[in-house]
């Protein structure tokens, strides 16, 4: 499990496995552009491989027993995944108001 400031909820914990596979699905084909566009912060830091290799880490060690500290490179990689993720949940929910996306069994 990764080291949060307060134990997570399982509703958190699908966001954040959720978020993390759903990058990690883009990486594997991302045009040159698109992620300095999109991941600003992140691609200050990693290249989209490197990406791929930390957050494939990320998804493993957020499902393990044991507690992991993030060090703050990789804090930047967590916070513009998990933003791009809340951005297109929320677009979704402005465009169907009446919808949602389900994330997990949420």
């Amino acid at each position: 499990m990764l080291r949060f400031a307060q134990r997570p909820d399982p509703i958190f914990l699908a966001i954040l496995h959720a978020a993390l596979e759903d990058l990690l699905e883009t990486l594997t084909d991302i045009e040159d552009d698109f992620w300095p566009a999109q991941y600003l912060t992140a691609a200050q830091c990693f290249s989209p491989d490197l990406a791929r290799t930390t957050l494939d880490q990320l998804l493993t060690a957020s499902r393990a027993d044991q507690v992991y500290q993030l060090t703050d490179s990789r804090w930047l990689l967590l916070y513009d995944c998990l933003r791009v993720y809340c951005a297109i949940h929320t677009d979704y929910a402005r465009e169907a108001p009446t919808q949602t996306l389900p994330v997990g069994p949420y």
